[in-house]
């Protein structure tokens, strides 16, 4: 994720993501996703925090269609093995991300909460 965490996506719409890369016995958060993708994903952004774009599509070299939110329920937080998280409860975490092209293993964006700059990288464990 660019702060040497990993976050894992499942085909069934599940996730982990670990403090640490490829310590999978670390604390970590657990829960569903959603992506969002292409003009509704602009059409949230916009609402959020002003999307520009003319400037996205000049300067990136991507187009809208590229564009991702990527939205992480996180329903379980794991520290030391227990989860911490208060039964029922729940926080967000919304990705903006966006591919180069739609061959790239690389997505780029940032938190839309913190603004923190986010890369990620594909990996098939298999």
């Amino acid at each position: 994720m660019g702060d040497y965490s990993e976050l894992q996506l499942d085909d069934d719409g599940s996730f982990k993501w670990w403090q640490q890369e490829n310590d999978y016995e670390s604390n970590h958060y657990a829960g569903q996703y959603k992506v969002i993708r292409g003009e509704l994903a602009v059409d949230i952004l916009d609402a959020l925090v002003g999307f520009d774009r003319e400037g996205f599509e000049k300067h990136s070299g991507a187009i809208i269609d590229d564009v991702h939110i990527l939205v992480l329920f996180n329903e379980q937080w794991i520290i030391d093995g227990e989860n911490v998280m208060i039964p029922g409860e729940t926080s967000e975490t919304a990705l903006y991300i966006y591919f180069e092209d739609e061959q790239s293993d690389v997505a780029v964006g940032a938190n839309v909460q913190t603004f923190n700059n986010v890369h990620l990288t594909k990996v098939n464990r298999d």
